[in-house]
Parts: structure tokens; C-alpha cells; sequence
């Protein structure tokens, strides 16, 4: 891009980048004269990560991020909250409502007017009250009404200071990078205000993290406690039911008392058997000594006798079998001192006997010559022998009858015992299991109140407003800023424009000369001057055109002339030009056939008798001559009588248009629109044109702006506007094209 081009662009375009950088000026100015904005900020130390944990029993520490990520997110939700900030916004009502007058430290003079003028209306006022608790209760009952009231339309709106939706946009709540602390960020137009929200705004978020924490820990540990305690209760019942099972049953130790029950039931039977066999031998021993003795009726005498003794020592040897099987189970030492007197009383009864049944015999030997004194002394021992053993024998018998009742009692109370114990096994186990719970929930408990322990490291600071000196400087700068833009997007359309703006262009992309170039026939305003610069600037323009055309063709002496008018596309204006050439021709007494195309069968009305159209139709394609063509219309028969003739065909991408007839005209012009990028498919057309046509092939620059035409045809002789170098729209310079 040369060094004029540049500076052209910038004159074409110079309104559009001065109203660029006036535009973003003024859109500066307008944002500066907005109030001054103050910001405070606050930051809280969670202690989520940094801090450590009564939970840590070990020596190291492993942070969760997840965790950590969670209850930093929590927190967050908790600030920006919806019930957060309506609360927020009562209280800082209540807190306003109580001042009297400015304060700086809570508001300044300014805002103080604006909130009671403006803000504070007659029913707000009403709920004031001597304390702040009883104002911001009265508040607060304003604000939960079902009805619609003043407080409701206040805290529910986007006013400055007291309205939800404008603490939502102007106090945020952030993670400050990957730490464990949240700041907090208030911007407002008044600094008393800006701080004194931040304060109550972090009293407020303190305490509902505390109570938050609090009660969730606590229902946790109030149901542990619950459930441990009822477990508790169920284990006493359990071990007192035990209990006075044992006591009524008189078990001390169940399994060592049934396993002494088994092992003395043991005994006994053996006991019995060796008894029961002691008691046949000695019956057998009795029936032998009585055998010898012979005298029946002396024996008879002696047991009638000895019946009452023998009564008594049966009676003392059940007893002494009592106590012998007490003692072998362990008896105190008064059954020993009456087993003595027992033994000792046997020993008389033994006596007795003795002395009876010697006075019942009266000979000194037996049949068999056995001494009688002998054989009764064996027989007594018999006698006695037998009774201790059937005394010995009825006690085992009796013990064991014992013993049986005793096992079905026991049996019974093995399965009631384990039952009990395995009832109070279970509700031990859940005691203890709840009890572990209620420990670790109190563990929890704890860890989160020393959690909500919130250390607020930044407090608030009073925001200090400085002037404003920049202002006029970024008014300079957006200035600057905007038409900088507007000049880099201008300079990078006209790099990227793509068009055939001037004639270098359509040399360089389509390899043709330029045989003229035409103006934009509607620029912007419709004045004279205008319309007379423009005239002249046609006429110069077709004029050139026209003697191109003649230096062309001067060499072919015969005539006609004949001249082809083509385009690669529709709409770029050759139906206007051939119009126009045919028209200058005729203006210098030349005979002029010009021949267009016609779709349609309707043949639309002519201007001068040789200009005709032609039916586009498929035996069009195939003419060789000028006589081939579907004219609408008389023609000379002898084309000589016409010095010039004209054909316009339609656009060479339509491919209608007679091929064979080209070859035979002497000149052909392209014309192409100067807005318009030449595409590949033009390139092709072009070449197509180039074989097929004899003559040499023009282009004709039709649309250019007033700098093309400048540079290709001087200046004009017309005079020039003082508002000349303004950019204005562009109009089709042409009035219909196939």
C-alpha cells in the first residue's frame, strides 16, 4: 500500500474514526459522572487446612482436599445465602432507622439526607422503637408479613445500601487462591456505609456458622446420648433379671454346680453297685452261718429278739449312710460329732445283740462241731452287715431320686440361663457400640466448635476517597483508544479487501487492460453539483471508452464493426455501458445495431429502432452469424449498411450464449463491478472468452470511487466541493443486466 492510498484511506474514513473515538469518550464520560465507588475488604481465616484437628491422634497429618474444598464451599454458600442477606439488609435497616443524625463513622451527611428523604417512608419510620433489638424485631415481623408492606418493597429490591438484589451484586465472598481463607469484598458510593456492612455483615456470617455447626453437632450427640442411655437401662434390667433367677434358684456357678451334680451322680451309682454286691454277700454269709447253726426255732426266737435292736440299727445305720455320704460331699464338724454318737450307739446295739442271741443257745456246737458262739458272733455280723447295706442302699436310692429331681430342675435352667446371658451379651454389645458413637460424636462435637473458631485476621477498613485525576486523562485515552480501533479495523479491511477497486488490481488478477473506468452513478447526496461533477465524469469516462473502442478497430477498413459487450456475472453493468456506447456512437451520425438478450417472450420497449433484442433459446447457442439469432425486429439484410454493431450477451457463468459467433467480433469488453472480489470461477470464464473470441479483449472498470477515476482520468474539470473527500454510499449504476 503506497504512502497516497494510505492517506486516501484515512480521508475516506476519517468521520467513522473520529465518531469511534467520540463515542468511546463519551460512553467514559457518561460512566465517570456516576458517584464514586469505595471498597473495603475483609479476610477470615477458616483454619480448615492450616489449623489441626482434635480428631489427629497421630503424629502426621494428611490434608483432604476434598474436604477442604467442600467446607470452604459451605461457607461460601452460607455468606451469599439468600436468607443471609435478607437478614443482613433488616439489621443494617434497624442500625440506620437508630441515627439521629450523620455520623461519619456510620454515614455521611449526603447519603444521611438522601435515606430519610428518600428511602425511609412514613411506615418504615412507624416501626422505630428506643432499642435495637425491639426495631429490628418490629422489622423483622414487617418483613415475614403476608401482606405487602414498605419493608417487604425495601429489602425485596434493588435499592442502594438495604436491597437484596443490590448486595448480591456489590458484596462478593471469594477463596483467596488455594489457602483456607475467605475474603470478603464490599463496594458501595459511601465509605462509613461501605464498612460498617462489612462489619455487620461478618458478625452475621459468624454467628450462623456457629449455631449452624452447633446444632448440627449436637443432634448427633443427643441422639448417641439417647440411644446409649436406653442401652444402659436395658443392660441393668437385663443383669437383674439374671440375677434373681440366680437368687431364686440358688445357682452361683450353673456349670460347676451341674458338673458336681454329674460327677456325685457318678459316684453314687457306683457306690450302689459296690453296696448292692456287699449285700448279696452277706445274705449269702447269712444263709450259710444259719445253715450250720441248724436250730430254726431257736434262730426265729433270736430275731424275734433281736427285732426291735435290729429295727434301731437299721434306723442308726440310715443315718450313718446319710452322713457318710454327706461327709463324702462336705459337711460341717456337728455331723461329724453325730456320726461318732451314731458309730458308738451301732457299737451297743452290736452289744445287745450279741448278748441276746447267746442266751437263746444252749449248746456249744453246732451239728458240724463249729463253736456257737462263733458262728452267732459271724451271724450277728451278718445280721448287722445286711442292714447297714440295706440302710446304705435305701439312702443311695434316696439320694438319687434327689438327684433326679435336681437334674430336672438344672435342665431346664441351663437353656433360661444362656438365654438371659445371651440377652444381656447382646444388650451389652449395643451399650457398647452406642457408647463408642456418643464418644465419637462428642469428639466430632468438639472438633467443629473449635472449627467455627473463625479468626478474622483483615477487619474492615474505612475506605479513604481520592480525587479523581485521571479522568480527563482516560477521556483522552478512550478518545485516542477509539478511533485507533476504528483506524486498525479500516487498515485491516482495506489489507484484506479482496475487490477489483482500481485498475492495478484488475490488471494484476484478471491480465486484461483497462479500457475506462466508470463512477458510482449514486453517491450519496442528490445535489446539482453533485449530479453535474458526476455527469462529467461519465461523459470523460465513455468518451476515453469511445476512443479505445476506435483505436481498436481502426485497423479493419471493412465494416460493420462489430463489438461484444460480455460479464462474467449478472449485474455488473454491461447492459449500461452497451446502452451508453451505442448512444455516443449514434451521436457522431453513426448507424449503431445493438443487440441484447431477452429471457422472456415479452420484448420490452425500445428507445431507437436498431436497438433489438434477442430470444435466448437453445438455437441461439449454435449461431455463426449475426442473421442466426431470434431477433425481436426488422435488420438491414446487408450488415455493411451498419458501421457499428453491438451485442451484449448474457454472463459467462450462465454458459448461454453463442460460442461459434464470437470469434467474428472485433473488440470484445469485459466489464466488471469494482466492489466485487474476482473468484476462480471468473478466471475460468475469462479464459474460456480468450479462446473463443478473435479481437482483443478490454476491461471496463465499472463502480470505481472518485480516487480511481482521479487517478486514471486526472482531475475532472469541473469544480470540486469543499466537502469532496467525504465518503458517501454507493449506488448500481446500471439499470437492468443479464
Amino acid at each position: 500500500m503506497s504512502i497516497q492510498t494510505f492517506i486516501q484511506l484515512i480521508k475516506s474514513n476519517l468521520l467513522l474514526i473520529l465518531a469511534g473515538g467520540l463515542l468511546t469518550a463519551a460512553a467514559y464520560w457518561l460512566v465517570a459522572q456516576q458517584k464514586q465507588a469505595f471498597t473495603s475488604e475483609a479476610l477470615v481465616s477458616t483454619g480448615i487446612i492450616s489449623s489441626g484437628s482434635i480428631r489427629d491422634t497421630e503424629g502426621g497429618k494428611s490434608v483432604d482436599r476434598d474436604y477442604a474444598q467442600n467446607e470452604l464451599e459451605n461457607l461460601i454458600s452460607l455468606a451469599t445465602a439468600h436468607k443471609t442477606r435478607e437478614e443482613l439488609a433488616t439489621r443494617l435497616l434497624a442500625r440506620y432507622l437508630l441515627l439521629d443524625q450523620a455520623d461519619r463513622r456510620w454515614i455521611s451527611t449526603a447519603e444521611f439526607d438522601y435515606l430519610h428523604d428518600e428511602v425511609f417512608t412514613a411506615d418504615i419510620w412507624a416501626l422505630k422503637d428506643t432499642s435495637y433489638a425491639s426495631t429490628l424485631a418490629n422489622l423483622t415481623a414487617q418483613r415475614d408479613a403476608a401482606t405487602p408492606n414498605d419493608v417487604q418493597r425495601l429489602i425485596y429490591s434493588d435499592e442502594v445500601y438495604f436491597g437484596i438484589e443490590y448486595l448480591q451484586e456489590k458484596l462478593k465472598v471469594y477463596r483467596r487462591g488455594n489457602s483456607d481463607m475467605l475474603q470478603f469484598i464490599y463496594t458501595t458510593t459511601d465509605p462509613a456505609i461501605c464498612q460498617q456492612t462489612l462489619n455487620e455483615f461478618l458478625g452475621l456470617f459468624l454467628s450462623k456458622q456457629a449455631a449452624l455447626k452447633k446444632s448440627q453437632s449436637s443432634e448427633i450427640a443427643s441422639f448417641f446420648a439417647a440411644a446409649t442411655a436406653k442401652s444402659a437401662r436395658s443392660l441393668k434390667d437385663a443383669e437383674a433379671r439374671l440375677l434373681q433367677f440366680r437368687v431364686q434358684n440358688n445357682i452361683i456357678n450353673y456349670d460347676e454346680q451341674t458338673r458336681t451334680i454329674a460327677i456325685r451322680k457318678e459316684d453314687l451309682e457306683e457306690l450302689r453297685f459296690k453296696e448292692n454286691m456287699n449285700l448279696q454277700s452277706v445274705e449269702a454269709s447269712r444263709l450259710r452261718v444259719e445253715k450250720e447253726l441248724g436250730n430254726r426255732s431257736a434262730l426265729s426266737e433270736i430275731n424275734e429278739g433281736l427285732l426291735t435292736l435290729r429295727q434301731e440299727l437299721n434306723q442308726v445305720a440310715i443315718q450313718l449312710a446319710k452322713l457318710e455320704i454327706t461327709n463324702e460331699e462336705g459337711v460341717p464338724a456337728a455331723g461329724l460329732a453325730r456320726q461318732r454318737e451314731l458309730e458308738a450307739r451301732r457299737e451297743e446295739l452290736k452289744n445287745q445283740m450279741s448278748r441276746i442271741a447267746l442266751k437263746s443257745y444252749h449248746f456249744d456246737q453246732s451239728p458240724q462241731g463249729v463253736n456257737t458262739q462263733k458262728l452267732l458272733d459271724e451271724w450277728l455280723a451278718t445280721i448287722i452287715t445286711e442292714e447297714q447295706s440295706q440302710a446304705k442302699l435305701g439312702v443311695i436310692d434316696q439320694r438319687q431320686q434327689e438327684f433326679a429331681n435336681i437334674y430336672s430342675q438344672y435342665a431346664p435352667w441351663g437353656s433360661q440361663l444362656t438365654e438371659l446371658q445371651r440377652a444381656i451379651s447382646l444388650v451389652e454389645e449395643e451399650y457398647l457400640e452406642n457408647l463408642h458413637s456418643y464418644n465419637q460424636a462428642m469428639l466430632y462435637q468438639q472438633h467443629n466448635l473449635l472449627a467455627t473458631n473463625l479468626e478474622l485476621i483483615d477487619t474492615p477498613y474505612l475506605p479513604i476517597g481520592k480525587p479523581d485525576y485521571k479522568r480527563f486523562l482516560m477521556v483522552i485515552i478512550g478518545l485516542l483508544g477509539g478511533s485507533f480501533t476504528v483506524f486498525a479495523i479500516v487498515l485491516a479491511l482495506a489489507f484484506l479487501n479482496d475487490s477489483l477497486e482500481n485498475p492495478a488490481v484488475v490488471r494484476a488478477k484478471t491480465g486484461l487492460e483497462v479500457a475506462t473506468v466508470l463512477p458510482n452513478r449514486a453517491l450519496g447526496r442528490k445535489t446539482a453539483q453533485h449530479r453535474t461533477r458526476q455527469e462529467a465524469a461519465t461523459a470523460q469516462a465513455m468518451a476515453l471508452l469511445l476512443q479505445q473502442i476506435k483505436v481498436e478497430t481502426l485497423q479493419k477498413d471493412s465494416t460493420p464493426r462489430l463489438i461484444l459487450v460480455a460479464s462474467t456475472r449478472q449485474e455488473e453493468g454491461k447492459s449500461w455501458v452497451a446502452g451508453q456506447i451505442a448512444q455516443l456512437l449514434r451521436a457522431e451520425d453513426n448507424r449503431v445495431l445493438y443487440l441484447y438478450p431477452i429471457e422472456s417472450g415479452v420484448l420490452p420497449v425500445s428507445s431507437h429502432k436498431d436497438t433489438l433484442g434477442y430470444q435466448m433459446s437453445s438455437r441461439m447457442l449454435d449461431a455463426e452469424r449475426i442473421q442466426d439469432l431470434d431477433i425481436f425486429g426488422q435488420i438491414e439484410p446487408y450488415l455493411e449498411l451498419y458501421p457499428y454493431i453491438i451485442l451484449e450477451i448474457p454472463a459467462l457463468l450462465t454458459g448461454k450464449y453463442p460460442l461459434p459467433l464470437l470469434r467474428q467480433f472485433d473488440l470484445t469488453l469485459l466489464v466488471c463491478r469494482a466492489n466485487r472480489s474476482w473468484e476462480e470461477a471468473d478466471q475460468q470464464a475469462l479464459k474460456t472468452l480468450h479462446r473463443a473470441a478473435r479481437g482483443p479483449i478490454r476491461a471496463v472498470l465499472n463502480g470505481a470511487d472518485r480516487d480511481t477515476l482521479a487517478a486514471f482520468m486526472g482531475e475532472l474539470s469541473t469544480a470540486r466541493s469543499k466537502f469532496e473527500w467525504l465518503p458517501i454510499p454507493q449506488e448500481k449504476p446500471y439499470r437492468y443486466d443479464l
